[in-house]
């Protein structure tokens, strides 16, 4: 595990949770419990808003505290809107509401916050003074009841999921007065459940949405601003987008929500013998004929893939692939040895149908990404024929960019989540554009996009270590 270093300053402040329940080394689970201290979250790098309501007593301007990472839109309020100490779930304050249509708290429009039919989370903490008909959350723009989403809740304590201007799921009698609730929506494998303190309430409804961008506003209308508030207080106010991080009844966090990010190396091969063993199990499985030979200086073996149908495929271990829209660090070396007539893929990380990335290049040698079989990215930037090429592929938030040489060459935007993938080397998944020449030091890593916010960094001059960091 790291702790991201632009986040080392926060942690001295105060203590954070694990943000929720899952297995940070693979699937989300149903739910986590978290202890004190620099609790990591396996979800941080797609933590999309993070609210804690913290600030001196009065009037004050609420935080996201990730958009500085470049995460989301800046958090506001209505001209109402103060944060109070006298309540609050942890911290020092809560924003407080009260039944004041100028108290709220108001993101701008994002494309962050355009879910659209990724799995997503939306969490906070409301305590309510009375039970009123009021809008919890909603993302509905001004007089548009189209495919947003709205949460609200009636004089009885129902909470009540509302999506294109129909009620979707009911949680009866949920909510009750002067006690700190826990409220998730959490969509996982097209089906959003609602949770209220770490149980569901409601059924499930298979949602199939494709949602569309909009502002985000908790505590009272979106789609008429500042009406229908709730009389009480908001608190730890959270959106995941790409993890629907709760399927069953979890543990709800004791303390605020983590700022640590997760981070897992979950591949590594020096293909120095002809076992192409991982240092993390996976068990390799070769197609053709693929031979050791000597690598480069300064390194031992490396494998060598000869004209032909000829690749070596590494299977997930329980999943521990399949990281969706998290960040991620890919590194390999590569040694061309002839141009080509046709493209060649050197590393994939594709799933059934071919479905996930490629790193190619075309018979003009200039490197490329690939994703579900379409082009993504032309760096503009030509491998070396013979001569070992140093390639890094990160993703940082919903950016991916290709660094050769320790040098940064192009990027482009777009989620492109990586589902139930296996690593394969020399090919894609299923033996497609076979590579002729040398692969070695292949590494795959969850949840940190290392020096991907650099222009350039040091190429390793030796293997890489057996852990990370």
């Amino acid at each position: 595990m790291i702790i991201l270093p632009q986040l080392r300053g926060a942690l001295s402040a105060r203590r954070v949770g694990s943000g929720g329940g899952g297995s940070p080394g693979g699937s989300p689970g149903g739910g986590g419990s978290p202890t004190d201290g620099d609790v990591p979250d396996p979800y941080w790098s797609i933590v999309v808003l993070l609210c804690h309501a913290d600030g001196a007593d009065g009037p004050g301007t609420p935080v996201n505290v990730v958009q500085s990472l470049g995460r989301g839109a800046i958090l506001s309020g209505g001209a109402g809107m103060q944060f109070d100490t006298d309540q609050t779930l942890f911290g020092s304050s809560s924003m407080l509401i009260g039944n004041d249509t100028t108290r709220y708290v108001v993101s701008d429009s994002h494309a962050h916050y355009a879910m659209a039919s990724f799995e997503f989370t939306i969490e906070f903490a409301v305590r309510l003074a009375s039970l009123t008909t009021a809008v919890l959350f909603d993302t509905r723009p001004a007089s548009n009841e189209g495919a947003y989403l709205a949460l609200t809740i009636n004089s009885s304590g129902d909470l009540i999921y509302r999506v294109s201007s129909a009620t979707r799921i009911t949680g009866s009698a949920a909510l009750t007065v002067n006690t700190w609730h826990r409220i998730a929506i959490s969509r996982r494998s097209g089906t959003t459940r609602l949770f209220v303190d770490g149980v569901q309430v409601g059924s499930d409804w298979t949602d199939s949405t494709n949602y569309l961008q909009s502002r985000v506003v908790f505590g009272a209308s979106s789609i008429s601003l500042g009406t229908s508030p709730c009389d009480g207080w908001i608190d730890e106010m959270r959106i995941t987008r790409g993890a629907g991080r709760y399927t069953t009844t979890y543990t709800v966090d004791t303390v605020q929500f983590s700022e640590v990010g997760y981070t897992e190396q979950l591949f590594l091969t020096h293909l120095d013998s002809t076992a192409w063993t991982d240092v993390h199990g996976h068990t390799p499985s070769m197609t053709g004929s693929v031979t050791s030979v000597a690598g480069e200086s300064g390194f031992s073996n490396c494998a060598d893939f000869p004209s032909g149908t000829n690749y070596i495929g590494y299977p997930a271990i329980s999943g521990d692939f399949n990281i969706g829209m998290i960040d991620y660090t890919l590194d390999f070396r590569v040694y061309i040895t002839r141009a080509t007539t046709a493209g060649e893929i050197m590393v994939s990380l594709e799933g059934a149908a071919s479905v996930g990335l490629r790193v190619t290049h075309p018979a003009t040698g200039v490197l490329q990404l690939e994703y579900d079989n379409n082009q993504i990215l032309n760096t503009g930037y030509s491998v070396v024929n013979d001569a070992w090429n140093y390639i890094r592929v990160v993703r940082i938030a919903n950016n991916t960019r290709v660094y050769v040489a320790g040098v940064f060459r192009a990027s482009t935007s777009g989620a492109m989540p990586l589902t139930n993938v296996k690593v394969t080397l020399g090919a894609g998944a299923s033996g497609s554009s076979p590579l002729i020449g040398n692969i070695d030091e292949v590494r795959f890593i969850k949840g940190i996009a290392i020096d991907g916010a650099s222009s350039s960094y040091t190429v390793d001059t030796s293997p890489f270590s057996d852990t990370y960091p």
